[in-house]
């Protein structure tokens, strides 16, 4: 595995731990409501020794629906950001944003929580 892979999993892993949904990070495995760990995006430096940052957008993701599916999904975001704030890498952002599942039938997005995170990696 590359040093991105390894971080993903690493990230999904520690979010699996407090959450009783899914965490994946195959955008094609979404079964909502679950979490999707998608690769991060990369920034220099940062870091005295060297190194760079993970900067990650992952997505709490919902189902697609009413009003009445924001809760579930309010839940789901709860847990997440308790295992962040708990375990680290600590997050920055949680926005509201519609997620395109891959299924060709799906009919609508769903609602999903995009949640930035940065962490600094060696």
């Amino acid at each position: 595995m590359s040093r991105i892979t390894d971080a993903m999993e690493h990230l999904a892993d520690r979010i699996r731990a407090g959450v009783d949904r899914p965490v994946t990070t195959d955008p094609r495995n979404v079964v909502a409501p679950c979490v999707l760990v998608p690769p991060p995006m990369l920034t220099p430096g940062g870091v005295a020794c060297g190194g760079h940052k993970y900067r990650w957008r992952i997505l709490v993701v919902g189902t697609p629906g009413a009003r009445a599916e924001l809760d579930p999904l309010g839940r789901l975001l709860d847990d997440v950001l308790e295992v962040l704030e708990d375990e680290g890498p600590g997050w920055t952002l949680a926005e509201l944003v519609a997620f395109e599942p891959y299924d060709a039938g799906a009919t609508e997005p769903s609602m999903a929580y995009q949640v930035e995170i940065e962490e600094y990696a060696p």
